[in-house]
């Protein structure tokens, strides 16, 4: 991966500042002005007695937007990817909308945006054959862990009846899996409800000619031209 250039840094720089002046703005109004929301609930959480600083407070937001938004558009749009070119599944998915929750776990195997996640060994250990020390850090892979020919029968294959696919890793596991999941997945089943309820063709290019983001955590794309049609 190439090492991005100054404007694009300078760029991320003004961003990030402008984005953390929006918080503490947003977080001050909610000082002034209290609301059943989730800004006014982390402002008087407390960790070991003590409220969030504006540092952490900034950091939990960036991370909620982040995460929130940016991993489940890009699910939306590999779901929309996968209706361009498998049409059958349009047609299945408008006549039985009950498989839609399938086919959005059957997307998270089969092209999850999240391809790879950090891990800091807290004790060393033999893994797969591999000796990982204590204080290394891990880069595993979830995208491989979703075509585990040993996990998945024929995991190359798109397979909107497959059984166990909520086993798969796409929202981490453990203590380490995503809080945000269900929110996720919820989102994901309203949006491809309103598109399949609207339309019955979905024409987008190949993956080979769309311009990826380059990223080693994050599969998606930097825009996608979209064709909606009723057949």
């Amino acid at each position: 991966m190439s090492k991005p250039s100054d404007e694009y840094i300078k760029a991320f720089e003004k961003a990030t500042l402008r984005q953390s002046k929006y918080f503490l703005e947003a977080a001050q109004d909610r000082r002034e002005m209290p609301q059943d929301d989730l800004v006014t609930h982390l402002i008087n959480a407390r960790v070991k007695g003590e409220k969030l600083t504006d540092k952490e407070l900034c950091s939990m937001l960036s991370l909620l937007v982040s995460g929130g938004f940016v991993t489940t558009i890009q699910m939306l749009n590999h779901g929309i990817m996968m209706f361009s070119q498998r049409p059958d599944l349009v047609d299945e998915l408008r006549e039985s909308p009950e498989l839609i929750p399938a086919f959005i776990e059957e997307l998270l195997r089969f092209r999850p945006t999240v391809i790879a996640t950090a891990r800091l060994a807290v004790r060393s250990v033999e893994l797969g054959g591999a000796s990982i020390k204590k204080g290394d850090i891990i880069l595993a892979l979830l995208t491989s862990a979703g075509r585990d020919p040993e996990k998945f029968d024929d995991p190359n294959t798109f397979n909107l009846h497959r059984r166990g696919v909520k086993q798969h890793m796409s929202f981490g596991h453990g203590i380490h899996t995503c809080v945000g999941a269900p929110l996720a997945r919820l989102e994901l089943k309203i949006a491809f409800e309103v598109l399949l309820k609207r339309f019955s063709r979905f024409d987008c290019p190949a993956d080979k000619d769309l311009d990826w983001v380059n990223s080693v955590f994050l599969r998606g794309v930097d825009h996608l031209p979209v064709h909606f049609s009723n057949a």
